[in-house]
């Protein structure tokens, strides 16, 4: 019986509790609270991309040498689809997507996030997708969804 008092007096700590909160969230002005206008990114000169680009292309490349199976089957493709955007897609074996990707991503995480972060230092976006070359060969036969519309 004394134990479900004490059930009863922490659920009403914890609901007093709530409740300052709110009273004290809303006791602050807006002019109080920082808020940063945010800052807008430069987007990189051409001579900025061509770099980073060919930064991005050596580091993938020598990741397809290290940790690849097959890396003489590797290919990189990175494009700029707008300014200060730029898509990597490594194309690999297909035995060699698995090992690659790792064990529940973490090791594509890994390099997206390298890469990003490269690009980042520089005001760009990256972003890299991993696949098979007969991924690729299906996903370009693939009528255009966007085209029927």
């Amino acid at each position: 019986h004394e134990f479900v008092h004490q059930e009863v007096d922490v659920a009403g700590w914890v609901k007093r509790a709530a409740d300052y909160k709110v009273i004290d969230w809303d006791s602050k002005s807006p002019e109080s609270i920082d808020q940063k206008a945010p800052v807008p990114k430069p987007i990189p000169t051409p001579e900025e991309i061509q770099s980073l680009t060919r930064q991005l292309h050596d580091f993938l490349q020598y990741l397809a040498s290290s940790l690849l199976h097959q890396p003489d089957r590797a290919e990189i493709r990175i494009i700029e689809p707008t300014p200060g955007m730029l898509w990597c897609k490594l194309l690999v074996a297909q035995a060699d997507v698995k090992p690659l990707i790792g064990r529940d991503g973490a090791t594509a995480t890994a390099i997206r996030n390298l890469i990003k972060s490269t690009a980042a230092s520089l005001g760009a976006d990256a972003s890299l997708q991993i696949i098979s070359h007969e991924e690729d060969l299906a996903e370009s036969r693939r009528p255009n969804q966007r085209a029927r519309k």
